[in-house]
């Protein structure tokens, strides 16, 4: 009865009245410019001048729900996996083939809740906080990427590493996790072109990338943004059953 009841209230938060449905539905306005022209790309293979973004991030879902590896630099213990390392969907189908491979997040509401890839690792360069800019970056230029995140121990201004002390030095063998990671993306374009990371290094601007990031923007439902729309969601603390729920605040104590 418990998993029916969690079941039901997930399944009831559908939020997908976004400007891009409203685009779909026949509203040309409901898009400005710039998140048109990052729809385009966003949706245009790399031969086109694109991302190729729809080949995983596909559907009304803008997900295909299947594993790729795209070297997201390794940071935290990992799962046992050697040095600290996290082999990913290896770990529960057993195939060699499925190192570093993550499932495909839906893209929906994606503007409203960072930290973004299953490490939580990209900051926006300029704003030192997770962003979708910062999220584009890593398929423009993946190595240096790869390379800014340890060089410069970027993964230190993230909010969750906030407290942590000796952080510089806490996760030493994440730069040789990631940079095997990186190692059979070169490897999977070549023997699995379909199913691997589109290869857009160094052939965009980073222009097309925050018009990416804007076209992603458009595909949050408003509510996802407002404690009124939400509230149907949110047990009031009068509604606990038994005194021991967890009501969430922001840092000056008001409820989120």
């Amino acid at each position: 009865k418990i998993a029916e009841a969690l079941a039901a209230y997930e399944r009831s938060m559908i939020f997908v009245n976004n400007r891009w449905k409203r685009y779909l539905e026949g509203d040309l306005a409901a898009l400005s410019s710039v998140e048109k022209e990052g729809g385009v790309v966003f949706y245009r293979t790399v031969l086109e001048g694109g991302f190729d973004c729809a080949k995983c991030h596909s559907g009304d879902f803008f997900s295909d729900e299947l594993h790729h590896n795209i070297a997201v630099p390794q940071i935290g213990p990992g799962k046992g996996n050697g040095n600290s390392d996290d082999f990913g969907r290896e770990n529960q189908s057993g195939q060699t083939a499925d190192r570093y491979h993550f499932r495909t997040p839906t893209l929906l509401n994606v503007e409203v809740h960072p930290p973004y890839f299953h490490t939580g690792v990209f900051l926006n360069l300029f704003t030192r906080v997770p962003s979708l800019r910062g999220v584009m970056k890593h398929y423009l230029v993946t190595n240096i990427n790869i390379n800014d995140t340890f060089n410069f121990a970027e993964y230190c201004d993230l909010p969750q590493f906030a407290n942590v002390t000796n952080c510089t030095s806490r996760f030493p063998n994440a730069r040789g996790n990631t940079n095997a990671a990186f190692a059979l993306v070169a490897t999977e374009r070549q023997s699995d072109p379909e199913l691997a990371m589109p290869d857009v290094e160094f052939n965009h601007t980073i222009e097309q990338g925050e018009a990416v990031a804007e076209f992603m923007n458009a595909l949050t439902d408003p509510c996802t943004k407002s404690r009124t729309c939400l509230a149907p969601w949110i047990p009031t603390p009068a509604e606990a059953p038994d005194g021991n729920q967890l009501n969430a605040v922001d840092r000056n104590g008001n409820p989120l």
